[in-house]
């Protein structure tokens, strides 16, 4: 009973923390907005995984991405294989 009694009152929202990402309300709603619209969003995120050695790999991996979302060639960003990633 007092389970069911506990679960009427509102409770205050947690927290939420977001690190190193400044995103407003206002760049969350366009963005989704442009995305419902058919726009493909692909933030330039390093690959890290893919173990580059210096920043000339992470931009070259980013702008592949991007290139390879336009399908107007063969895929050129390098692939993550989890056997061989060591």
């Amino acid at each position: 009973m007092a389970d069911r009694a506990h679960q009427g009152v509102p409770h205050p929202a947690p927290p939420i923390h977001v690190h190193e990402a400044p995103l407003t309300l206002a760049y969350l709603r366009n963005t989704t907005a442009v995305a419902k619209m058919g726009a493909i969003i692909l933030p330039p995120v390093p690959a890290f995984y893919l173990k580059p050695v210096n920043l000339t790999e992470i931009i070259e991996q980013i702008a592949s991405r991007a290139v390879d979302g336009l399908k107007i060639c063969d895929p050129m960003a390098r692939q993550w294989h989890p056997l061989s990633s060591g």
